[in-house]
């Protein structure tokens, strides 16, 4: 049975279904959200060295800088997303996990700048159909955003937010056939959020109701989860109870 609307977050990403079936159901999808801000492609304040770089084919980047040369983040970020355009996600791919990988040499292991690379990788690893690759993105997601900001920061709320959405959609449609494994993190995660609304909103704030909402629904579904073994292990007792006295007979 799928979880209610009521705790659908109001973002999420593509799945594998029909279009309109998706809209339906998630009326704002994230992969536009995350795309709707300003993006490194879309700046035009590059050095004459940058330009001159974004202008080269990909393998000449790649060539050119490794991932210990902190010039060459916004460049492969830029020629990823280009290449996203273009259809070729592959390679779009290798150029912005080339360029997490030098944003981590270069700002340690907790940066906000990864944030938005983090959602580049999440949305063409979605495209390509990557699940499991996805999930573990959102997983390190999560973390990183516990890392960079407080309880009592509002931005940990919004970033949560389109976690909850990703694990919500996930167990909706049983994808790869883990839907308790997202049903316990989506408890949490709203769980999370609630916390940081509380120090964050102000009292009244209808997201307060949504997310209590959410909580009741995701506890009540993973009690229903997990009464069934219970009731399976009932049954076998009974009909080993009825064998044996059969036996008897």
């Amino acid at each position: 049975m799928k979880i209610i609307e009521a705790i659908l977050s109001p973002q999420s990403h593509c799945f594998p279904f029909a279009p309109a079936k998706i809209f339906a159901l998630f009326p704002a999808c994230l992969v536009f959200s995350l795309l709707t801000g300003t993006s490194l492609a879309q700046q035009t304040n590059f050095t004459p060295a940058d330009s001159e770089l974004a202008g080269l084919p990909e393998e000449s980047l790649i060539l050119e800088f490794s991932v210990y040369d902190y010039r060459s983040m916004e460049p492969l970020n830029d020629l990823g997303l280009k290449l996203r355009e273009e259809g070729d996600n592959e390679q779009a791919l290798q150029l912005i996990k080339m360029a997490w990988q030098t944003n981590r040499i270069s700002n340690g292991f907790y940066h906000e700048s990864q944030l938005v690379l983090l959602d580049n990788m999440i949305i063409i690893e979605s495209e390509l159909g990557n699940w499991e690759a996805v999930n573990t993105h959102y997983s390190y997601l999560e973390h990183l955003y516990k890392r960079l900001y407080n309880l009592d920061d509002p931005r940990l709320e919004s970033g949560l937010q389109k976690i909850s959405s990703w694990h919500v959609n996930a167990l909706n449609i049983n994808l790869n056939g883990k839907r308790l494994e997202h049903l316990r993190k989506a408890h949490q995660i709203f769980k999370l959020r609630l916390e940081c609304a509380e120090r964050t909103l102000a009292a009244g704030d209808p997201k307060f109701a949504y997310l209590q909402e959410s909580i009741a629904v995701s506890e009540r579904q993973l009690y229903t989860v997990s009464s069934v073994p219970t009731e399976t292990e009932r049954s076998r007792k009974r009909e080993r109870r009825n064998r044996s006295l059969t036996g008897r007979d």
